[in-house]
């Protein structure tokens, strides 16, 4: 993602194509303009980090839900094609997620599916190992991770299988050690 236009810092994707315009408009052309782009360190090798998997992301609740009917399924993707690095995207399932991944690679602007997005600068992992609860409504225990982000957002990720969860949980968890950029 863009950190900096012409060393003006932006916050979004919005920002950055204003300055974009703006400094383009200035020059009359593209040549010689300045982006300041995060790129992840060369540690982080490439990885699936997405699954279909169980959330909850409304309110500042810091606890899992008290029972499984208040989560939701989602698609839950870390960074991914469709995305910048520091986003968990949650799509309604796989097929949605597909659509979003051709649309962007077929340069089609935003795309047509409904997606989720949270960022994770400045995010903090609650749980650096899964953590478990059980329903009275299944028959095993569901494993699920808490992230805060940096407006206080309680975004829980569950999953029936300890497995399941890995994916996502291994790319949050490589993307928060990589020391992103802080939020500003």
């Amino acid at each position: 993602g863009i950190l900096k236009v012409q060393d003006e810092e932006v916050k979004n994707k919005a920002e950055a194509l204003q300055c974009i315009r703006k400094a383009v408009k200035e020059r009359s052309g593209y040549k010689g303009l300045t982006l300041d782009v995060w790129t992840p360190p060369s540690s982080i090798e490439p990885s699936l980090s997405e699954n279909q998997c169980m959330t909850m992301y409304h309110g500042t609740n810091m606890n899992a839900p008290s029972t499984s009917w208040e989560w939701k399924s989602k698609y839950v993707v870390v960074g991914g094609v469709a995305s910048d690095p520091w986003a968990i995207s949650m799509y309604y399932n796989k097929g949605d997620y597909d659509i979003a991944v051709s649309q962007k690679q077929a340069k089609q602007g935003n795309t047509t599916v409904k997606v989720k997005t949270f960022s994770l600068l400045g995010a903090k992992l609650l749980t650096p190992k899964p953590k478990s609860i059980t329903y009275s409504t299944q028959s095993q225990p569901w494993h699920f991770l808490i992230i805060k982000t940096s407006r206080g957002k309680a975004i829980k990720i569950g999953h029936p299988l300890r497995e399941g969860l890995e994916p996502v949980f291994r790319g949050i968890e490589a993307y928060l050690k990589s020391k992103p950029p802080p939020v500003q």
